[in-house]
């Protein structure tokens, strides 16, 4: 006898507007959890290169020496990485 009460009342849930509802809000939920990801997906993205634009302004700013390949005459504190300090170029 609960047994058929409990359906009674299961099925007048399911057909009553409140639950009608819940499962618009439900399905609303889950598609804007899927709008979340997409639009973190293509944050992500944007962030790549956004980096990547960076790095090309960075390279075409830098002038290149155009005695790089002529060493020093004497030591004067600056050295290309690689090289020690207390070296001397002649």
């Amino acid at each position: 006898m609960t047994r058929l009460l409990r359906e009674k009342k299961s099925l007048e849930l399911i057909h009553s507007p409140s639950h009608k509802r819940d499962l618009e809000l439900e399905e609303m939920v889950e598609d804007l959890q899927d709008r979340i990801r997409q639009l973190e997906k293509t944050n992500t993205h944007l962030r790549e290169k956004v980096l990547v634009a960076k790095q090309q302004v960075i390279m075409q700013t830098r002038r290149p020496n155009p005695y790089s390949h002529i060493p020093p005459k004497i030591n004067s504190g600056n050295f290309k990485s690689g090289s020690s300090p207390f070296m001397y170029h002649q």
